[in-house]
Formats: C-alpha cells, sequence, structure tokens
C-alpha cells in the first residue's frame, strides 16, 4: 500500500511512473554534482563539471533539505509575471522620458535665467551710470555748490543691490537725507528725478505731490517751501 500511494504520488506529482522513476533516479543511478544554486545566482558553471558521485541517502536529504530551502525562498510562481513586467517596463520608459523632457527644461529654463540675469545686469548698470551721472549735474545746479551722488549698497552685485542717496547741501556736512529738512529732500528727490528723465527719457511725464510723499505728517512744511 506504501509503495502504491509513492507510485501515485509520483504520478501526480512528476507525471512519471514508478518504473521510470527508478530507472531514471533509483538509488543505484549515480547522483550528478551541481555546481550552481538558487543562493548564489550570480556563480558560473565550472568549466569541469565533477563527476557524479554514488547515491548516499543521508547526503541527498540534506541536498534536498537545502533546495526545499531555496525554494521556499523563492515563492509562488506568478502566472502573470510577464504581463507585470511588461506593464512595469511600458510605466519605466514612460516616466524616463517625462524625466528626460523635465531636466531638459529644467536646463533650458536655466540657460534663460542667465540670459536674462546678464541683460538686467548689463542694462541696470547703463542706467546706473548715466542716472548717477545726470543726478550729480542736476543736484550742483538746484544746490550750487553742494554735492549730490548716488551709490551702491552692493557694489558689483547688480541683482540685489539697492541705490542710496548721498546730498549735501551747500554749508552743511551732513549726507543723509533724513537730517535734511522737508524742502531739501523735496529738491533731493526732484534732483533725482530729472536725473532719470534726462538719462532716460519718457514721452510723458505725471507729477502728483512729490513733496508731500516725502515729509511725515507731523513735519510736512507749507507747500510754498518747495
Amino acid at each position: 500500500m506504501r509503495v502504491d500511494a509513492l507510485a501515485e504520488r509520483a504520478m501526480a506529482e512528476l507525471g512519471l511512473e514508478a518504473a521510470a522513476l527508478l530507472a531514471e533516479y533509483g538509488p543505484d543511478q549515480l547522483v550528478p554534482v551541481l555546481t550552481r544554486s538558487v543562493s548564489s545566482p550570480g556563480s558560473d558553471v565550472a568549466e569541469d563539471q565533477p563527476e557524479p558521485v554514488r547515491y548516499v541517502r543521508d547526503q541527498q536529504l540534506k541536498r534536498l533539505r537545502i533546495a526545499e530551502r531555496e525554494l521556499s525562498l523563492l515563492g509562488r510562481v506568478n502566472p502573470l509575471a510577464l504581463e507585470e513586467f511588461d506593464a512595469l517596463e511600458e510605466r519605466h520608459r514612460f516616466l524616463s522620458e517625462q524625466l528626460e523632457d523635465l531636466r531638459k527644461t529644467r536646463r533650458d529654463l536655466l540657460d534663460i535665467i542667465v540670459e536674462v540675469d546678464n541683460r538686467v545686469e548689463r542694462v541696470f548698470a547703463e542706467a546706473y551710470a548715466d542716472v548717477a551721472a545726470a543726478f550729480e549735474r542736476v543736484f550742483a545746479r538746484l544746490f550750487p555748490g553742494g554735492e549730490g551722488r548716488l551709490i551702491l549698497t552692493e557694489p558689483g552685485n547688480w541683482l540685489t543691490t539697492g541705490v542710496d542717496v548721498e546730498a549735501r547741501p551747500p554749508g552743511k556736512k551732513i549726507k543723509r537725507l533724513s537730517l535734511l529738512s522737508g524742502g531739501e529732500r523735496a529738491l533731493v528727490a526732484v534732483s533725482f528725478l530729472i536725473a532719470l528723465f534726462v538719462a532716460r527719457p519718457s514721452p510723458f511725464y505725471i507729477l502728483d505731490e512729490v513733496e508731500a510723499a516725502l515729509d511725515d505728517t507731523e513735519s510736512r512744511p507749507p507747500s510754498g517751501d518747495l
């Protein structure tokens, strides 16, 4: 009964009859020595295959346990693995193309940013030089004997620098606008506006309460001071 059960199991699991199983894998047959295992898939098969050895039950049982353990590590066979692989490969190809497009767009944007920054620096440097020269001339005209100039808060860094105004009316040593009177600050502002108009002419100019925006509410002088 045990032999019949083993024969039925061999037919069900292996598709081999008992006679064929004994003829090919019986204990009287030599056992081939495998030189590559699942645990080391990257290893290469030796050029010289070892000679088959005689069947020893204990050794083969040990090999059986190792093979079963490695088989369990492989997990269950997924019949849809190829279809899933194709879908993932297509998805990976699509994402790779999108990523390359993003990288190309980023490179183009960086090139545009560099070009715009260079143009802004050049235009601003030219405009600053013209306005600074015009401001000195106009200030000297409105304040005879005085000195006025424009200075950069961060010289050499045209993208982040600010512009300060230094003004010294005749007979005074101060240069800060906050220490000047309301009328003087108004004239300094007018000097700056005129310098802008001289350096960069425009067909239309609209001025509305130039002085009122410069003076504090408490210290605003009468409009006649201007």
